[in-house]
């Protein structure tokens, strides 16, 4: 299916899996070149994007016009993004008008709304999809389920005993915290071994989740 087929994919750098995506869409014959949707790697930043990104849109739209100025030339039969919370609508109307050909795909993998602004982008896209079943009916998006790292692909052993039923290793965000303490509150009523392992992205993003706690 990807065979020969040239790819621009966007993604936010997170733990790794943006370049287990694209060395999987390798795997399978195409030639990607990827960038970073974020221009900033601060928690600080991070977290004020998910607030209000127009403050930083003048930097996001010199970020993107300069990745444009470097892949303009190229023939792409796909532009991939996950998630597109930094692209404005009008970089994408400028991708969109230049690349023709190219069929323009986005990957979901927050829910509607945790992405600001992002439903005034759909226009924008052939294929949307999204791992959010709700979100997924609404709006008549294609549903896919979360993936997993083939390092991850330890077969099942039925016979051999466990130490925890049930593990979550997560960042800390939105009612997540909320919605942990429930399920190990049920699990510990329920007599079952648990370990909940909460990341927070820096001392700002602490602050930040007990605003939402």
């Amino acid at each position: 299916m990807l065979r020969q087929k040239n790819i621009l994919f966007f993604s936010p750098s997170f733990f790794g899996y943006e370049k287990e995506i694209q060395n999987k869409m390798e795997e399978m014959g195409a030639r990607v070149i990827f960038y970073d949707e974020r221009p900033f790697t601060s928690s600080i930043e991070k977290a004020l994007l998910k607030i209000n990104p127009n403050i930083f849109y003048r930097k996001l739209d010199d970020y993107f016009l300069n990745i444009f100025n470097d892949v303009k030339s190229e023939h792409f039969d796909y532009i991939f993004l996950l998630k597109c919370e930094t692209p404005t609508e009008k970089i994408l109307d400028m991708f969109r008008s230049h690349f023709k050909d190219a069929k323009f795909c986005l990957y979901m993998w927050d829910s509607i709304s945790n992405v600001k602004n992002i439903e005034s982008k759909f226009k924008y896209f052939d294929l949307i999809s999204s791992f959010d079943k709700k979100d997924s009916l609404e709006n008549n998006f294609n549903f896919r389920p979360l993936f997993y790292s083939d390092s991850y692909r330890i077969p099942l052993e039925k016979h051999k005993q466990v130490t925890y039923d049930i593990c979550s290793f997560g960042t800390i965000h939105s009612d997540r915290f909320k919605i942990i303490s429930k399920v190990e509150e049920e699990a510990n009523n329920l007599g079952l071994n648990t370990y909940f392992f909460n990341f927070l992205q820096g001392q700002f993003m602490y602050y930040l989740s007990l605003i939402h706690i």
